[in-house]
């Protein structure tokens, strides 16, 4: 149960159009969910007309994971990032989510007057928590199916790209050898920071990675790789090099030399390249998936 916790699991929280798609989808979801099976005999106890309540419940729904989900990107950076993102994590944010709509839920029947309240302190807190562990309780069991069949239908397709892609990869080894698969050309990266300033041969880069406000450039060295750390920024560097179509984007932490990849691998995140003489693995973001799959195929 761990290793499958463990799992790497696309992170979507930081799209915004993904996540107005997704608030809508949970409104929509959760007003045909309470019309069709009328949970908790919702019917009975709304003061409204079903439909109405209905509605509110989950424009509610919609709004509070819109805007939970932003939150926590904002203030958990480290946590709630594309970076080692995998099915435990996307259990514990959609749970916090589940958590919220359920608080926010439960005061929404109260205050906009879904349902009637009983009188007394005491019975309007009870009446709070039930609508909260009734609104969990909806929630949960779809939101665990969800993620196990997104995990299955993500890694298959992967999985099954990757191997294609390793056959296109071969056929491009066989043709060019790793050791001459770039021009031997001399460029120079121009850094905004003083004394920054990079200047190296094509032909040796594997990839670049950022790392805060630094870059790590990974060079070939004989039989060796080494590591050349710059204060500039990824994307500062890859306007540099667009004339170069060989150096592909992958993630938005890295640059990559598409010529020096000799396998890729499949995982329901997207996929992870192996490079010539390093153990380093580069990631190709679930966005740009389509796009390498064009380019190796040249």
């Amino acid at each position: 149960m761990l290793d499958w916790l463990r799992k790497p699991y696309p992170f979507l929280y930081e799209n915004l159009l993904i996540r107005i798609r997704v608030a809508l989808f949970i409104t929509v979801f959760v007003f045909l969910f309470l019309i069709i099976f009328k949970p908790f005999q919702i019917d009975r106890v709304l003061v409204t007309n079903l439909y109405m309540g209905a509605f509110f419940y989950g424009l509610t729904s919609g709004i509070v994971v819109f805007l939970v989900g932003g939150f926590l990107i904002r203030f958990l950076p480290g946590f709630f990032s594309d970076k080692d993102w995998t099915i435990g994590k996307e259990l514990i944010s959609t749970n916090i989510m589940l958590i919220s709509v359920g608080i926010a839920n439960a005061f929404v029947g109260t205050y906009l007057e879904c349902r009637p309240l009983t009188n007394g302190t005491v019975n309007f807190w009870w009446e709070i928590y039930q609508d909260f562990i009734h609104t969990y309780a909806v929630g949960i069991f779809p939101v665990m199916v969800l993620t196990a069949i997104s995990y299955s239908i993500f890694l298959k397709r992967n999985l099954a790209k990757a191997i294609e892609n390793n056959k296109n990869l071969n056929l491009r080894l066989e043709e060019q050898p790793v050791s001459k698969v770039a021009e031997d050309q001399l460029v120079t990266i121009v850094s905004p920071a003083n004394n920054n300033d990079f200047s190296f041969r094509l032909n040796d880069l594997l990839f670049i990675m950022a790392d805060g406000n630094y870059v790590e450039f990974h060079m070939e060295s004989e039989d060796a790789v080494k590591r050349e750390i710059r204060r500039n920024t990824l994307s500062h560097i890859e306007s540099q090099l667009a004339e170069y179509d060989f150096l592909f984007r992958s993630h938005r932490a890295y640059l990559v030399n598409l010529k020096k990849v000799v396998h890729s691998s499949g995982n329901a995140q997207g996929y992870e390249l192996k490079l010539a003489k390093t153990t380093h693995t580069v990631p190709v973001s679930r966005r740009n998936l389509g796009r390498f799959d064009e380019l190796i195929k040249r």
